[in-house]
Parts: structure tokens; C-alpha cells; sequence
């Protein structure tokens, strides 16, 4: 859930969302001590959303997924948009959930003595995917007057397919960090949580 506005008044939580009211499901993929973290944790992950919805009885237990990582894509042995990962993320949407995925904050190549050039084609897994909603970021405050941050990962494709689908703010959000603090962050993940925090409200109205 993305973070919002400060508490106002004593009792209130510290930071609120875009859907205060959500129920989450903290499903860890990423070891803290593990350099190589591997992208079949992510698939497990996504494979135990699916088991948990077939046992549903009624309406899915769950109803989106927020992937706010990137994995590197093998080039050399998939296509874009048919990896493993990305695979796994399209067979989820099809059972009925909602996948958001950033898309990568490699749109910036630093060069020597402050020079660079802006990276397109630099979408990464599993933003890849064909039926995820793909985001990218902009400022927090002035998203028409700064664009797209110089950060986020920009498209096509590497097939040609225009990604992302759309933007949010993405610089300077707040939200919790390890060992109950807060902090400010950039990311194309701290978009993907205002997309993820407005597709559950949309879902809730109209399911």
C-alpha cells in the first residue's frame, strides 16, 4: 500500500495510505543476507497466490499483486516478455488478479564527469510481462512540470510493446523502512504502490 499523508491527530497511524483499508499478505522473497537472490522465490510466490485463491470456496482470497523488484532478463535464452517470471505474472492475471510491476529504475546511464544519456528499451522483469500494468514514476508534487524522473526505466519493449502503461509519483515518498522508521525513497516501486493502492480501491467498488 503506498504511503500518504502524516497522522493528524494522537491514535492515528504514523503514515496512511492510498487504501488504508486493505488487507495485506507480506509474501517474502527477498532473503536480507542473500546476495543472489533468485527469481524462483518470485515465481513460488506467485504460484502460491494462484493455490490460495483454488482454495477459495467463494471469491479469490486474493486480489492483486504488488512486484516492486526488478530481476535481470536472459536475453540469450528468452524472448522479451516470456521469461520464466514473466510467464508466471501473465498466467496470474488470467486467473483473475490484479498484477502491478515496476518497471525498472535503469532509464539514466551516468557517465564520467556528470555526463549521461537517458536509457530506453530499459523496462525490466517483471515489467515485461504482457498483461501486468507496468509503472513508471514522476515528481511527487510537479508530475507535468518534471515528467518522468530521470530514473525510471522507459520503453518500448525490447519487442516493440509500448510499457509502461502509466506513471506515479515516484520521488521522495515517504513510507516505513526496516526497524520501524520511515523514510523519504525514490523508485519505480514507490509508484507501483500508488497504482496498487487505487486498483484495490477500483476493485472494491466493482469487483
Amino acid at each position: 500500500d503506498a504511503p500518504g499523508a502524516e497522522a493528524t491527530s494522537p491514535g492515528e497511524p504514523l503514515l496512511r495510505g492510498i487504501c488504508p483499508d486493505i488487507s495485506l499478505y507480506d509474501i517474502r522473497v527477498l532473503h536480507p543476507r542473500s546476495i543472489k537472490n533468485s527469481e524462483f522465490a518470485v515465481i513460488a510466490a506467485l504460484e502460491f497466490i494462484r493455490y490460495i485463491n483454488s482454495r477459495a470456496a467463494g471469491p479469490p482470497v486474493i486480489h492483486g499483486a504488488n512486484i516492486s523488484l526488478s530481476i535481470p532478463h536472459e536475453v540469450r535464452n528468452y524472448g522479451c516478455g516470456v521469461t520464466p517470471i514473466c510467464v508466471a505474472c501473465d498466467e496470474l492475471v488470467q486467473s483473475g488478479v490484479v498484477v502491478v510491476a515496476a518497471a525498472g529504475n535503469r532509464g539514466w546511464d551516468e557517465r564520467e564527469m556528470g555526463f549521461g544519456n537517458f536509457v530506453f528499451s530499459s523496462i525490466t522483469d517483471p515489467g515485461n510481462a504482457q498483461e501486468v500494468i507496468t509503472v513508471g514514476a514522476t515528481h511527487r508534487l510537479k508530475p507535468h512540470s518534471y515528467g518522468v524522473s530521470y530514473f525510471s526505466s522507459r520503453g518500448p519493449t525490447g519487442d516493440g510493446r509500448l510499457k509502461p502503461d502509466l506513471v506515479a509519483p515516484g520521488e521522495k515518498i515517504r513510507g516505513p523502512i526496516r526497524g520501524g522508521a520511515q523514510d523519504e525513497l525514490d523508485g519505480t516501486g514507490m509508484a507501483a504502490r500508488f497504482v496498487s493502492g487505487a486498483a484495490s480501491m477500483m476493485l472494491a467498488r466493482n469487483r
